[in-house]
């Protein structure tokens, strides 16, 4: 007698069953999907007699109390570290001479600026909050937009398209002002203020105008089936 296979409506239903069980992300569905789908017919050549219900449920069972929620998490970590190596490799690419001059002399301009009137760090960081929340704004408008075209939710391009959580380090030069409301300031602390400021408007740089832009040419690397979308 031959093995049962997983047919084309029963790998749907397998899709659905992910969704169901709140995996919203279309490379998570296929992996889980494709990975029950091989359990299923594993066991049926043991147990043919089991209908299809039957076998998923047993192999849904495998995967705790929690569900699908632990490999969700687990995906998502594994894609934020590629995530980051990314941003230091992109880093490192543009660490070149005009690039550490640029950053040398906005960091100079900045100490002196502070050291005159220390104060003026709020301007370099209301700049910096500004620029970074208005392109935040468009990259989500942007993944939103995409997301409505494909009808299909990537969960590296969703992380590209946050910007890695940028949102959570925006906050940090806020932090600065803890340090800054003396009447004075001293020459190593403005030294420090404006060093680590001139690298968040280079961070900045990358993380939400350079490798947004690049998005696609990563996102291809990771989901190879995710440029054969784009032509359909």
């Amino acid at each position: 007698m031959e093995a049962k296979k997983i047919t084309q409506q029963q790998m749907e239903a397998l899709f659905a069953f992910t969704r169901k069980h709140y995996v919203e992300y279309y490379d998570l569905q296929a992996e889980l999907a494709d990975h029950l789908a091989n359990a299923i017919e594993e066991r049926w050549q043991a147990e043919p007699g089991l209908t299809f219900d039957e076998a998923l449920q047993l192999e849904f069972k495998k995967f705790g109390i929690f569900g699908f929620s632990d490999i969700v998490a687990e995906r998502q970590y594994a894609l934020q570290k590629r995530y980051y190596r990314l941003v230091w490799k992109e880093f490192r690419s543009v660490l070149t001479f005009p690039v550490i001059l640029f950053i040398t002399g906005l960091a100079w301009g900045m100490y002196h600026s502070i050291m005159a009137y220390h104060h003026s760090y709020a301007f370099f960081m209301f700049l910096l909050i500004v620029v970074s929340s208005w392109k935040l704004w468009r990259l989500k408008k942007e993944y939103h937009k995409r997301r409505k075209e494909t009808g299909r939710k990537w969960l590296f391009e969703e992380i590209l398209f946050s910007c890695g959580g940028f949102g959570v380090i925006m906050p940090v030069p806020l932090q600065l002002s803890h340090f800054m409301f003396d009447e004075g300031i001293s020459q190593m602390l403005a030294a420090i203020v404006s060093v680590l400021l001139a690298l968040f408007f280079v961070y900045d740089y990358m993380v939400l105008f350079r490798m947004p832009a690049r998005a696609e040419r990563y996102l291809q690397k990771v989901y190879p089936e995710y440029g054969l979308e784009k032509t359909a």
